[in-house]
């Protein structure tokens, strides 16, 4: 989700973008000097060579856009591209180990060029707000010894898993990283940490939950929301005394509490408890049922507090409607993630037979890669010029017109032609508020 060549700072500030603006990926490459990071990376080794960095990552998206990718159909591309004629196994010896190397510094590269870029301006109390999630994809079992998942019928699958950081205020990744499964999010919680500076809030679920890490975000004067996590000590800040919350919580709706988390740790927070509607809290209660995780061992305490919103905070000044709605915005990358698996197909277009995991690699890290350079660069176009309207930017619909005008455009695309389309992919009109407007709370 990057924005550098033809789209300017000034066009950025200003809100008022030429027409002859365009986003294209030829340009975008070139810019981040590829052909010497393929020297670098060790995939370029002669001047002349048949298939160039720049033709096969080009073609790749033309390859998938249908969202039954193969290797034959990346190789016809480049062809076509190339004019000579070019075999699938010609194709799979280019993506090696080298070209994954090359494809992992492109990725670095955009995402940090894209963080120099700042918004015009946030109603916000912080600098930068980031999410931090991560979402899982399927790979074909054989790959199981390269990105160990789950067990299934006695069978060991394959996953892996894509860690992200993703600045809401900038509008612009942080960090996008591809794990295997096992690495879960509880060692990931410190990813964010080189990132954060002071005035930040980082904002995650309660799979993060590394009460270390939390303090470790204070030291750097950040801020931090989270979910609280079950049988972590609540104590007194003044008499060091286990709370029990079921007891606190009883008759009540709300509860706002200074306390110390965990019983060595003792971490000073803040926390805020909101009760949910019966019909949440009875569905809460009939998933936890139904789940087959022996470890959360779902005591009747347990079940009783799914009837809250349990919030934890550095914060001592936000009040429970305020961290509510702050903590919503982490939909957002909710809604990103799912972009990218029923719109990109990103999941699908990992032929099911795949037994080379450079080429399930490549295909994951193309896919970032087109996502970083092109698609949220359009993304903030579409929605500046929505904003004239007044009107919210569908991520599901933007996201399957953005890849079809760029494969049918030769992956690019003029603002102008982004202008006519706005009608395509923006939210229907009604009443009640759509995910897009509370987004719009921290900008």
């Amino acid at each position: 989700m990057l924005n550098y060549v033809a789209l300017t700072i000034q066009t950025m500030r200003t809100e008022s973008p030429n027409k002859s603006t365009k986003i294209d990926l030829s340009t975008r490459l070139k810019e981040l000097k590829i052909n010497q990071l393929a020297i670098d990376c060790g995939f370029k080794k002669r001047n002349s060579g048949k298939i160039e960095a720049v033709d096969l990552i080009h073609c790749f998206y033309s390859a998938s856009n249908t969202g039954q990718f193969s290797l034959s159909s990346w190789a016809i591309q480049l062809s076509r591209s190339c004019k000579i004629k070019l075999t699938k196994q010609a194709v799979f010896y280019r993506v090696n180990s080298n070209f994954i190397v090359l494809l992992k510094s492109i990725l670095e590269r955009a995402i940090l060029k894209h963080g120099k870029y700042k918004k015009r301006s946030l109603n916000s109390r912080f600098n930068n707000v980031y999410l931090h999630d991560s979402t899982s994809l399927k790979l074909p079992d054989s790959l199981s010894a390269h990105y160990k998942g789950n067990y299934s019928l006695g069978k060991e699958k394959a996953v892996a898993k894509i860690q992200a950081i993703y600045n809401v205020t900038k509008e612009c990744f942080a960090s996008l990283r591809l794990d295997p499964y096992t690495r879960n999010d509880q060692t990931a919680s410190a990813d964010i940490l080189p990132i954060l500076k002071k005035g930040d809030l980082v904002i995650r679920d309660m799979g993060y939950f590394v009460l270390p890490n939390f303090r470790k975000i204070i030291e750097k004067g950040a801020d931090f929301i989270s979910l609280y996590r079950y049988a972590v000590s609540i104590l007194d800040e003044t008499t060091y005394e286990p709370i029990c919350l079921g007891k606190i919580l009883k008759n009540k709706k709300r509860i706002k509490l200074q306390v110390l988390l965990g019983a060595k740790e003792h971490l000073p927070c803040t926390l805020i408890a909101i009760k949910v509607s019966d019909k949440i809290a009875n569905a809460r209660r009939r998933k936890a049922k139904k789940d087959r995780d022996r470890r959360k061992n779902y005591t009747a305490d347990r079940l009783e507090l799914l009837g809250w919103d349990i919030f934890v905070c550095s914060m001592n000044d936000i009040e429970a409607k305020e961290i509510q709605e702050i903590y919503s915005t982490r939909w957002h990358i909710e809604i990103i993630f799912k972009s990218w698996k029923s719109e990109l197909k990103l999941e699908a277009n990992i032929p099911k037979q795949l037994k080379n995991v450079y080429m399930a690699e490549a295909v994951i890290y193309l896919q970032l890669i087109n996502i970083v350079l092109m698609l949220n660069p359009i993304l903030i176009q579409l929605r500046l010029l929505s904003k004239k309207i007044c009107r919210q930017i569908s991520l599901l619909k933007a996201t399957p017109f953005m890849m079809i005008a760029l494969v049918e455009n030769g992956m690019e695309i003029s603002l102008e032609e982004m202008e006519k389309s706005l009608q395509i992919v923006l939210y229907e009109q009604r009443k009640r508020k759509t995910m897009a407007d509370k987004l719009e709370i921290l900008t």
